[in-house]
């Protein structure tokens, strides 16, 4: 399995003796176990909010492996600068001044942990709103030895 995540792998082995026509098959199941996470919901909409002000939304991300899974957040590379929708005429100069680190937008919490085999944890995503504008920011979540959410 080359995605990273838990699961079944059922195939037939083909035992064949020298010098005898018997043909044995034997079926095969292997078990392979990556940390992996279950997060609900996921995906997050903040909606619209008023200028100066801010909104939490919350997930639950659920450990559904038999490993222990540490996690760490982390916004998209390419994402580092908030992508804005103007909402007057903007100079380039202005629109430059108005160019925001992703990081002033949104901000989550905790930003990484340890989750054991079961194991549950409610994830706080912040958005604080201003400027009169639209963003979009995308996070991963990053497992150790596992996937990216």
């Amino acid at each position: 399995k080359q995605d990273r995540l838990s699961g079944e792998s059922i195939s037939k082995l083909q035992i064949t003796h020298k010098g005898h026509p018997q043909k044995d098959f034997v079926e095969l199941i292997g078990e392979v176990c990556y940390p992996n996470l279950s997060i609900n919901p996921p995906s997050i909409g903040f909606g619209c909010i008023l200028n100066d002000t801010s909104k939490k939304q919350y997930i639950t991300m659920t450990n559904i492996s038999e490993m222990v899974c540490a996690y760490d957040w982390s916004f998209l590379e390419e994402e580092s600068q908030v992508l804005f929708k103007k909402t007057k005429k903007m100079t380039q100069e202005e629109e430059k001044e108005e160019g925001i680190t992703i990081n002033e937008v949104f901000d989550i919490l905790p930003v990484s942990g340890i989750l054991n085999p079961g194991e549950s944890e409610t994830v706080e995503f912040t958005f604080y709103a201003g400027h009169g504008m639209s963003y979009n920011g995308i996070a991963v979540c990053s497992i150790e030895g596992g996937p990216d959410y």
